[in-house]
């Protein structure tokens, strides 16, 4: 039964949206009247003449109407009226403006001001697919607006849509590579995917951006941590933790990553670091007392998760991590006591049935132990271990097909664990189905010439028996 530890990894997650559209005055055209025609075509001239000023007269005509419009659109950003309230006003120009204002050239820009801003309103209020219609309708009339697809992002990367989130995020960054936030953005969006190798460089080109940023460090010392590099990982929450000493969540993870590295002592000190800022830090007590457990100190421990269920009373980790110890002392009736109240505090959680399966089936109660280990699987299709304590459980019973079964789910969950071939072969020889037995057999010994796991010499036994 391994130990479990709580792991609290914080992505920085910021989903603000970006300032306001700046809102550019759109330009109109300067009419350049030639005045150097021959006479002979003084009549087309002057007829030239009188329709070029006419044209003239409506570009101004429509200039005007455009600041009027950028004055009322900059009035309601001012206003201090509620996200809904907004809503409406911007509707309300965008159909002024489409009606009022005959250039779509000149209109363009005012309503591509409109949509951005009706899609941050509509964020405000958590209305995230008609951030997605905003943005599309401005990006219908101007495919090149950072701002736009930046907030067309956010929405896809609320609703947890992240590959579409990162599209966006791409084409931001293909219109400005220095627009800094989106890298933090994307990076935030691999992360959640597991696709953290991806996200450190999104890191250091913010960190090359914006070098002295203590919450940027932490996402990629998070990064890191998460591509297994625990070393770098270090080294980063290092860097966070001299930018602001404060940061409660760097001295918790840089904790866990001591821990990782067996480096107790270190791990303990940092998790004391992060309680001495966050008192109620359920999970560093957790830690700290597995650290103390590997230090021998079981009673230190003890006092650890009883502080972190204090805070907590449904803390299912810190019960069954109670439960462990217990069950390491042989305390059999005490540790079934703490997996039974890990399981009250969350149903789902596969490893507390897995654990008091195996301390029932200590305990010698048979059927006990499977009904946990059939819940443990019910909750987790891939649960392995369950598997093979099932299936050892079941050759107890005697019930050899359901063994037999549980092994073969084993092979194609963990096809190189050879013993789950060489029990296959026993089950296959105890039915008198010797052309099985020998096949299984050969792989266990085919596998363990790799895995050198002992299973070898075991299953050469039994094969040059049937061989005789």
């Amino acid at each position: 039964m391994n130990q479990l530890i709580s792991k609290r990894f914080v992505i920085p997650l910021s989903l603000k949206y970006e300032g306001q559209y700046n809102i550019p005055f759109t330009r109109t055209y300067n009419m350049t009247i030639l005045n150097n025609l021959t006479k002979g075509f003084a009549v087309i001239f002057f007829v030239l003449f009188i329709t070029s000023c006419n044209l003239f007269e409506e570009v101004k005509k429509e200039k005007v109407k455009v600041n009027v419009y950028n004055d009322k659109i900059q009035a309601v950003i001012n206003s201090k009226d509620n996200s809904k309230a907004k809503i409406d006003a911007y509707k309300n120009l965008v159909d002024q403006i489409n009606t009022n204002i005959n250039s779509k050239k000149l209109s363009k820009n005012l309503l591509v001001a409109c949509y951005y801003q009706l899609s941050t309103e509509y964020s405000n209020i958590d209305s995230l697919d008609e951030v997605i219609n905003s943005c599309n309708a401005a990006i219908k009339l101007d495919s090149n607006n950072k701002y736009v697809y930046y907030n067309r992002g956010l929405a896809f990367q609320k609703k947890e849509e992240y590959a579409k989130a990162i599209s966006n995020y791409d084409r931001v960054i293909d219109i400005d590579p220095d627009y800094v936030i989106t890298y933090l953005q994307r990076a935030i969006c691999y992360q959640l995917i597991e696709e953290a190798s991806k996200a450190i460089p999104d890191y250091e080109k913010i960190i090359k951006l914006v070098p002295a940023d203590a919450q940027v460090y932490y996402g990629l010392a998070h990064a890191y941590m998460q591509t297994d590099n625990v070393d770098n990982a270090i080294r980063n929450y290092d860097i966070v933790l001299k930018l602001d000493s404060t940061h409660v969540e760097a001295y918790y993870d840089r904790g866990y990553a001591y821990q990782i590295k067996k480096e107790y002592d270190k791990a303990i000190s940092n998790y004391d670091e992060s309680l001495q800022l966050d008192e109620d830090n359920y999970n560093a007590y957790n830690n700290k007392g597995f650290c103390l457990l590997q230090k021998g100190d079981k009673s230190g421990a003890l006092l650890n998760l009883n502080k972190a269920i204090k805070i907590n009373p449904n803390f299912a980790l810190a019960y069954n991590n109670k439960g462990l110890i217990y069950d390491g002392q042989k305390e059999y009736n005490k540790a079934v006591i703490f997996f039974s109240k890990a399981i009250e505090a969350d149903s789902l959680y596969a490893e507390a049935f897995f654990n008091r399966g195996n301390l029932y089936t200590d305990m010698r109660l048979i059927d006990k132990a499977i009904v946990d280990m059939n819940s443990a699987i019910a909750i987790d299709s891939a649960y392995v271990e369950a598997y093979k304590n099932r299936a050892r459980l079941y050759t107890v019973k005697k019930e050899y097909d359901s063994a037999l079964s549980d092994y073969k789910t084993v092979t194609q969950l963990a096809p190189k664990w050879a013993e789950a071939f060489y029990h296959i072969g026993n089950l296959y020889e105890s039915k008198h189905n010797n052309s099985e037995a020998i096949v299984n057999y050969e792989k266990a010994i085919s596998i363990d010439e790799v895995s050198k796991n002992g299973v070898k010499k075991l299953a050469q036994a039994r094969l040059d028996r049937l061989s005789k």
